[in-house]
């Protein structure tokens, strides 16, 4: 229903007794007596109507303020405590785990608790003998470059997968909450 005042709607009513209970009728009058464009739809002539008909107040009814219990103290204590336990659960698995909505989670994650998901850097890991055999390598392109004139014309370059025997981490499903960024670096081999 469109917010008319109280004398608009009590004027509406009136108007609408009088063109007989034609819409169309009492569409027209409303912009004749008033010079404005819009005028009430059917639904709000029928629901006015009702309502003054059945002896309720042309007011809008008082609605009681909405009372958020899903996030609650209790429910925000509950969540604190979860993450302090278990940084690295994802939201689906810790929304069926303290039984609370995800959206109602992500808000007291977010809004609540201040705490926002990281994603875990993957990294090559290095051992100490790499350090030496890598700056070999390089002594040795380096030598190439000098003694062929068109050695960087005979590197071929091209995109390589490697596959890994040891577990590797999705870092796109993979999240840790915390109030700032921990820095969290998985190093994994590059053969294995």
């Amino acid at each position: 229903m469109e917010q008319y005042t109280p004398r608009e709607r009590s004027q509406i009513v009136e108007i609408y007794i009088q063109q007989n209970k034609s819409i169309v009728k009492t569409q027209r009058a409303w912009r004749k007596i008033n010079k404005v464009k819009s005028a009430p739809s059917a639904n709000t002539l029928y629901r006015l109507y009702e309502r003054f008909s059945t002896g309720e107040a042309l007011t809008n009814p008082k609605r009681p303020n909405k009372v958020r219990p899903r996030r609650s103290d209790d429910n925000i204590a509950l969540v604190q405590a979860s993450v302090q336990r278990s940084p690295t659960t994802s939201q689906t698995r810790r929304s069926e785990q303290l039984g609370i909505k995800r959206t109602t989670l992500r808000r007291i994650l977010h809004h609540d608790l201040h705490l926002f998901p990281y994603k875990v850097q993957v990294t090559q890991k290095l051992l100490p003998v790499d350090k030496p055999r890598r700056l070999e390598w390089a002594q040795r392109v380096i030598e190439m470059a000098e003694t062929d004139e068109n050695f960087w014309q005979t590197i071929i370059m091209s995109d390589e997968a490697h596959f890994t025997l040891t577990g590797t981490v999705n870092k796109q499903n993979f999240r840790f909450y915390g109030t700032e960024n921990p820095q969290i670096i998985h190093e994994v081999p590059l053969y294995a």
